[in-house]
């Protein structure tokens, strides 16, 4: 991936779900980054799982929703440096877009 693709895929993922995003958990084999629990958010979510598995097929993506359905968790896992590779990324993009 190039990196102007790496600016367009964070640009993209920023864009749909900066605003939804909550923050994250730690996870033992990886991150959970936590989004609000509208519709538009799973449908959003659904769209970057999509999307990511793409660039990165070493992760293993799960999409967590239950009662009282406040919050949409995306567990990431993979191999060692997973959780910092996301965190380094994508999640310090949502921050700075919080900030």
């Amino acid at each position: 991936m190039t990196e102007d693709e790496r600016r367009e895929r964070a640009e993209r993922a920023r864009s749909t779900l900066a605003d939804a995003y909550r923050g994250t958990r730690d996870a033992e084999d990886g991150i959970v980054l936590v989004f609000d629990g509208i519709d538009g958010t799973i449908a959003d979510v659904a769209g970057f799982v999509s999307a990511e598995r793409r660039c990165c097929s070493f992760a293993a993506y799960s999409i967590e929703i239950s009662p009282p359905y406040e919050e949409t968790w995306l567990r990431i896992s993979g191999p060692d440096g997973t959780a910092e590779l996301f965190e380094d990324g994508l999640v310090e993009s949502f921050e700075r877009t919080e900030g």
